[in-house]
Protein backbone atom coordinates (compact mmCIF):
# COMPACT_ATOMS: atom_id res chain seq x y z
CA UNK A 1 0.00 0.00 0.00
CA UNK A 2 1.32 3.44 -0.93
CA UNK A 3 2.22 5.92 1.76
CA UNK A 4 -0.71 8.34 1.96
CA UNK A 5 1.44 10.94 3.75
CA UNK A 6 3.75 11.57 0.79
CA UNK A 7 3.78 15.26 -0.01
CA UNK A 8 4.10 16.17 -3.66
CA UNK A 9 5.52 19.60 -4.36
CA UNK A 10 3.67 22.31 -6.28
CA UNK A 11 6.27 22.12 -9.06
CA UNK A 12 5.41 18.46 -9.70
CA UNK A 13 1.64 19.12 -9.59
CA UNK A 14 1.91 22.01 -12.05
CA UNK A 15 4.18 19.97 -14.33
CA UNK A 16 1.77 17.02 -14.40
CA UNK A 17 -1.19 19.38 -14.89
CA UNK A 18 0.51 20.87 -17.97
CA UNK A 19 1.34 17.41 -19.36
CA UNK A 20 -2.28 16.29 -18.97
CA UNK A 21 -3.61 19.49 -20.54
CA UNK A 22 -1.20 19.16 -23.47
CA UNK A 23 -2.09 15.49 -24.01
CA UNK A 24 -5.81 16.34 -23.95
CA UNK A 25 -5.27 19.15 -26.47
CA UNK A 26 -3.40 16.78 -28.79
CA UNK A 27 -6.16 14.16 -28.51
CA UNK A 28 -8.80 16.81 -29.14
CA UNK A 29 -6.94 18.08 -32.24
CA UNK A 30 -6.58 14.52 -33.58
CA UNK A 31 -10.28 13.90 -33.02
CA UNK A 32 -11.33 17.23 -34.57
CA UNK A 33 -9.18 16.61 -37.67
CA UNK A 34 -10.66 13.12 -38.16
CA UNK A 35 -14.16 14.43 -37.46
CA UNK A 36 -13.79 17.15 -40.12
CA UNK A 37 -13.07 14.47 -42.72
CA UNK A 38 -16.11 12.44 -41.67
CA UNK A 39 -18.27 15.55 -41.54
CA UNK A 40 -17.23 16.54 -45.08
CA UNK A 41 -18.02 13.03 -46.34
CA UNK A 42 -21.39 13.10 -44.60
CA UNK A 43 -22.16 16.52 -46.10
CA UNK A 44 -21.34 15.23 -49.61
CA UNK A 45 -23.64 12.25 -49.15
CA UNK A 46 -26.39 14.47 -47.73
CA UNK A 47 -26.13 16.83 -50.71
CA UNK A 48 -26.29 13.92 -53.15
CA UNK A 49 -29.32 12.39 -51.44
CA UNK A 50 -31.07 15.78 -51.44
CA UNK A 51 -30.24 16.25 -55.12
CA UNK A 52 -31.65 12.81 -55.96
CA UNK A 53 -34.82 13.34 -53.94
CA UNK A 54 -35.38 16.76 -55.53
CA UNK A 55 -34.79 15.26 -58.97
CA UNK A 56 -37.46 12.62 -58.27
CA UNK A 57 -39.83 15.07 -56.63
CA UNK A 58 -39.72 12.86 -53.52
CA UNK A 59 -39.41 13.69 -49.84
CA UNK A 60 -37.91 10.37 -48.74
CA UNK A 61 -36.19 7.22 -49.86
CA UNK A 62 -36.55 3.95 -48.00
CA UNK A 63 -33.70 1.46 -48.22
CA UNK A 64 -32.77 -1.74 -46.43
CA UNK A 65 -30.18 0.30 -44.49
CA UNK A 66 -32.60 3.02 -43.42
CA UNK A 67 -34.76 5.90 -44.60
CA UNK A 68 -33.45 9.26 -45.75
CA UNK A 69 -35.97 12.08 -45.72
CA UNK A 70 -36.05 15.81 -46.28
CA UNK A 71 -36.34 17.87 -43.12
CA UNK A 72 -36.41 21.61 -42.58
CA UNK A 73 -34.13 23.28 -40.06
CA UNK A 74 -35.45 26.75 -39.23
CA UNK A 75 -33.19 29.42 -37.75
CA UNK A 76 -34.57 32.78 -36.70
CA UNK A 77 -32.92 36.17 -36.35
CA UNK A 78 -34.46 39.57 -35.70
CA UNK A 79 -34.38 41.54 -38.96
CA UNK A 80 -36.30 44.64 -37.75
CA UNK A 81 -36.45 45.30 -34.00
CA UNK A 82 -39.00 48.13 -34.35
CA UNK A 83 -41.39 45.96 -36.37
CA UNK A 84 -41.01 43.14 -33.85
CA UNK A 85 -41.70 45.49 -30.92
CA UNK A 86 -44.84 46.76 -32.67
CA UNK A 87 -46.00 43.20 -33.28
CA UNK A 88 -45.33 42.19 -29.65
CA UNK A 89 -47.13 45.27 -28.28
CA UNK A 90 -50.48 43.61 -29.08
CA UNK A 91 -49.50 40.24 -27.63
CA UNK A 92 -50.86 39.64 -24.10
CA UNK A 93 -47.74 37.55 -23.30
CA UNK A 94 -44.84 38.87 -25.39
CA UNK A 95 -42.32 37.07 -23.18
CA UNK A 96 -43.60 33.80 -24.62
CA UNK A 97 -41.61 34.58 -27.76
CA UNK A 98 -38.30 34.55 -25.92
CA UNK A 99 -36.05 32.08 -24.13
CA UNK A 100 -34.99 32.60 -20.54
CA UNK A 101 -31.37 33.51 -20.90
CA UNK A 102 -29.20 36.41 -19.86
CA UNK A 103 -26.54 37.75 -22.19
CA UNK A 104 -23.22 37.12 -20.40
CA UNK A 105 -21.52 40.19 -21.90
CA UNK A 106 -24.29 42.49 -20.68
CA UNK A 107 -24.11 41.03 -17.16
CA UNK A 108 -20.33 41.53 -17.13
CA UNK A 109 -20.77 45.20 -18.15
CA UNK A 110 -23.35 45.69 -15.39
CA UNK A 111 -21.08 44.11 -12.79
CA UNK A 112 -18.16 46.31 -13.86
CA UNK A 113 -20.36 49.38 -13.38
CA UNK A 114 -21.81 48.19 -10.04
CA UNK A 115 -18.81 46.86 -8.12
CA UNK A 116 -19.54 43.23 -9.00
CA UNK A 117 -23.21 43.41 -8.03
CA UNK A 118 -25.92 41.59 -9.94
CA UNK A 119 -29.32 42.89 -11.04
CA UNK A 120 -32.39 41.90 -9.01
CA UNK A 121 -33.94 38.58 -9.97
CA UNK A 122 -30.72 36.89 -11.07
CA UNK A 123 -28.64 34.24 -9.38
CA UNK A 124 -25.01 33.83 -10.34
CA UNK A 125 -23.05 30.68 -9.57
CA UNK A 126 -19.28 30.99 -9.45
CA UNK A 127 -16.87 28.11 -9.15
CA UNK A 128 -13.19 28.56 -8.37
CA UNK A 129 -10.86 26.69 -10.67
CA UNK A 130 -7.16 26.55 -11.28
CA UNK A 131 -5.66 27.98 -14.47
CA UNK A 132 -2.09 27.06 -15.36
CA UNK A 133 0.23 28.80 -17.81
CA UNK A 134 3.38 27.32 -19.25
CA UNK A 135 6.40 29.30 -18.04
Amino acid sequence: MENENVVVGDDKLVSVFIKIRTARAELKKTFEDADKVLEAQRDQIEAELLRRLNERGATQTKTTAGTAFVGVDQKVTIADEDALRAFLADDPDPTGWFQKRIKAERLKEYQEQHEGGIPPGLSVFREAKINVRVS
